[in-house]
């Protein structure tokens, strides 16, 4: 619930906590789901119905219902962010939150795959003067790779840590400095998944030059120490080594985002391992065309952390295009489409097992949804999914037909 200005302490002034108080946010959200293909297997597919439960709560100071951890990571990434941050629209001078939520899912003809995953997110951010901003965040994941992913055969439990840090500091009107580090952990349950287990170390510096108040050129370095706990054949320690050169904007809720283009280096400590150059790139796109239609556009390329036994790294192509029209004060419609392309490269017992070399496969999803708003508190949605794999190895081949309907409730 909100706070008014009335019952905020005196001693704490309006203009570093913003004119609300502290926000205290609930949410319940009830779905059942229904997929064709529950292990996402190339034939002999299972269905299922799977109900998921997902209470949550979220405390923010000063008082806001966005998420404000909305970052997108992925233990396959190198230093565990799968995109780059966008810095904070409003940039207050002082913000806080806190957010934790457990997902249930029960299995109507696979109790067995009955589970519970966590979330919890912290983030504080203060600008100590008109030119340095502060900030750290926390993310912890207790969670899965589902059955497409990974060992393909069962689903892997994980979970991660992933700590961040940054500072942002105006030299003048025209140039900006922001440095970034992060501390990411993964931990997979299972003896047959502990060659995933790592640490990254990433460090990031990035220089802004304004062209306009709202938009700049950038240059960026990142640099990840990636390091397994179990040395094989196949996954080795490496640095990785990021260089960009672009444009970033943020000209008030109705557009930012950034785009960037340059060359991604990966050294291995093992000296027999060649290094590798590839040419990357990464976009992050939020429009509004009006108040009611807006897209999103997410893509990258870049090499990621192998997901599957024996292969020692993974090119990912990767782009979402994601579409969201208000239709009515209650109804919204979005469409989602992906495509992703993984080439995986060097396994190691190629040679001698006459496995494939590589692997390489291409994957398709199309995801239409609707969402109707029964009161200011309560909603209900339909969504649907279909996805499709086409893989060099047919093993690796799926396609799924996924319905979900949703209801949420929050305060």
């Amino acid at each position: 619930m909100d706070e008014t200005d009335d019952g905020a302490p005196p001693s704490i002034g309006g203009e570093i906590f913003g004119k609300r108080g502290g926000y205290i946010h609930g949410y319940l959200s009830v779905a059942e789901r229904w997929t064709d293909n529950l292990f996402y297997t190339s034939d002999d597919t299972d269905s299922d119905f799977v109900t998921h439960v997902t209470p949550g709560i979220r405390l923010s100071l000063p008082g806001t219902k966005e998420d404000l951890l909305a970052i997108s990571t992925a233990t396959t990434s190198p230093g565990g962010l799968t995109f780059d941050r966008l810095a904070d629209p409003e940039n207050r001078q002082f913000q806080a939150y806190l957010s934790y939520s457990p997902e249930m899912e029960f299995y109507h003809d696979h109790s067995d795959e009955n589970t519970t995953t966590h979330s919890a997110n912290g983030l504080v951010r203060y600008r100590v003067r008109s030119k340095l901003t502060l900030e750290a965040y926390d993310r912890y994941i207790n969670g899965y790779e589902d059955y497409n992913s990974g060992r393909r055969s069962v689903r892997d439990d994980y979970q991660y840590n992933l700590l961040g840090m940054a500072a942002d500091y105006d030299l003048s009107s025209k140039l900006s400095l922001r440095g970034n580090y992060r501390h990411f952990m993964v931990d997979y349950d299972s003896a047959e998944s502990d060659n995933r287990n790592r640490t990254d170390n990433s460090l990031a510096t990035s220089v802004y030059f304004r062209l306009l108040s709202k938009t700049a050129l950038l240059a960026q370095v990142v640099y990840t120490d990636l390091g397994y706990d179990t040395q094989y054949s196949y996954q080795k320690d490496s640095t990785d080594w990021r260089y960009y050169g672009g444009l970033w904007w943020n000209i008030t809720a109705k557009s930012r985002g950034q785009i960037k283009i340059g060359m991604g280096r990966r050294d291995y400590d093992d000296g027999s391992l060649s290094a590798e150059d590839r040419l990357i790139y990464e976009v992050l796109i939020d429009h509004h065309f009006t108040p009611k239609t807006s897209i999103r556009v997410n893509a990258y390329r870049r090499q990621n952390e192998s997901s599957i036994y024996s292969y020692d790294s993974v090119l990912t192509h990767f782009i979402h295009l994601g579409y969201l029209q208000k239709m009515t004060a209650r109804i919204q419609a979005s469409l989602d489409l992906e495509y992703e392309n993984e080439a995986y490269e060097g396994r190691a017992d190629a040679a001698s097992a006459g496995y494939y070399d590589d692997l390489d496969y291409d994957t398709y999803a199309v995801i239409p949804a609707v969402k109707y708003a029964l009161n200011g508190w309560l909603s209900i949605g339909l969504e649907y999914c279909y996805e499709k794999r086409e893989a060099n190895i047919d093993y690796w081949n799926y396609t799924k037909n996924q319905i979900v309907v949703r209801l949420t409730g929050a305060i």
